[in-house]
């Protein structure tokens, strides 16, 4: 704010490589994994839903062909993942393609051999397949090395949404040999609500047009010569399309660099596990055993299958689920998330939460599945009705 009121429009010299220097090598670190991804496959610009748009289109026109022209999602992506896939495939009424979802058994977790099966089949007729590293309602942690490796195989594009994952377990985007990938950087990185999102393309793709472009995608020393001749910006750069939030750029790039800079993501991951392993257990001895059968742990089990975050479902009764919410963030203190119809998601974040919130959670939970059905009542009539998110 000091730089902008003293000087101006001449900022700009700052703040055009705000977001390509030191925090850009640090997030290359956190998605790159052991060998790091080059500073030149990744970039933060845009949104998840506007870089979803562009990966899908650059890599539907550079994959599709007269034998696989369709499109993999599945059954239990964020919906927005969901909308750019059939966009897509509106844009490209001539190639006669579909959307393919990978359908789920018990309408929480997916069967990875039903991912690889679907890629594998010719019948299919796969080009591009766009899969979450972890599914945003039951917390499942999807084997992306493994099903990356299918698809090189097999000639298809693997683009990754790693809204649930970045910044709480550990990537290796480059040798796992995934196409493309983009992610928020609120969650997890603590960017703030609108920051920016980040984008990775893997090497061997670039350079690779960008179907949707800008004026930020060109050039550095293009960029203010106003020039109708576009000439793209080094690798990921030219998947930039408009001016970046600066104000919203800020507080990322400081945490990037001031917290991810300094601690390891290992570490990161193994306290996430520890913490959100111990609320598992005791939910599982304290609150999900009880007679009303009011929780249900819906998050797989063993470390290497779940994410950062937990979810319980609400029972017998779903519309519980809206009702709880409200009462664990409005009169506890407790923050958490619902998900249509019956989910509450819980998150013990490594870098901030403690051993003693994860008891005091459990506590809450015990009492609240003391509750006769007239005390719920109680609370449905002083709770308002609108929806928490």
């Amino acid at each position: 704010m000091s730089k902008w009121q003293d000087e101006g429009v001449g900022g700009w010299d700052t703040w055009f490589t705000f977001a390509s220097s030191r925090p850009v090598q640090v997030l290359s670190r956190l998605v790159g994994g052991s060998i790091e991804a080059d500073v030149h496959d990744v970039c933060i610009t845009g949104s998840i839903t506007e870089n979803l748009h562009k990966l899908l289109e650059a890599f539907y026109l550079k994959y599709a062909c007269d034998t696989r022209y369709n499109v993999l999602v599945t059954a239990l992506d964020f919906p927005t993942d969901a909308y750019a896939a059939q966009a897509l495939i509106k844009r490209h009424p001539n190639r006669g393609g579909k959307v393919h979802a990978v359908q789920s058994e018990d309408g929480n977790t997916l069967d990875p051999e039903d991912i690889i099966k679907a890629i594998t089949d010719p019948d299919a007729a796969i080009c591009v397949a766009l899969l979450p590293t972890v599914l945003f309602k039951s917390g499942q942690l999807l084997p992306i090395a493994r099903i990356a490796e299918c698809a090189r195989e097999h000639n298809v594009a693997l683009i990754i949404d790693a809204a649930h994952s970045v910044g709480c377990v550990p990537h290796d985007f480059d040798r796992w040999g995934v196409a493309a990938a983009t992610w928020c950087c609120y969650k997890y990185l603590n960017g703030g609500p609108g920051c920016p999102a980040g984008l990775f393309i893997h090497r061997e793709h670039l350079p690779l047009d960008n179907p949707f472009k800008g004026w930020f995608g060109v050039q550095d020393e293009e960029q203010f010569k106003m020039s109708h001749t576009y000439k793209p910006a080094s690798g990921v750069f030219a998947f930039q399309t408009g001016t970046p939030p600066i104000l919203s750029l800020a507080p990322l790039c400081a945490v990037l660099e001031n917290v991810f800079a300094e601690v390891d993501i290992l570490d990161i991951r193994a306290a996430s596990l520890a913490l959100n392993g111990l609320f598992m257990d005791l939910c599982e001895s304290r609150v999900c055993n009880n007679s009303q059968q009011l929780f249900r742990l819906i998050t797989p089990r063993r470390d290497q299958d779940r994410g950062g975050h937990v979810a319980l479902a609400v029972g017998p009764d779903s519309s519980r689920a809206l009702l709880l919410s409200k009462v664990l963030r409005n009169e506890k203190r407790i923050i958490v998330d619902y998900r249509p119809p019956d989910v509450l998601r819980f998150c013990f974040t490594a870098l901030y939460n403690t051993r003693a919130e994860v008891e005091e959670t459990v506590r809450v939970l015990q009492e609240i599945c003391g509750w006769s059905e007239t005390d719920f009542q109680a609370r449905k009539s002083r709770v308002q009705s609108t929806l928490v998110v």
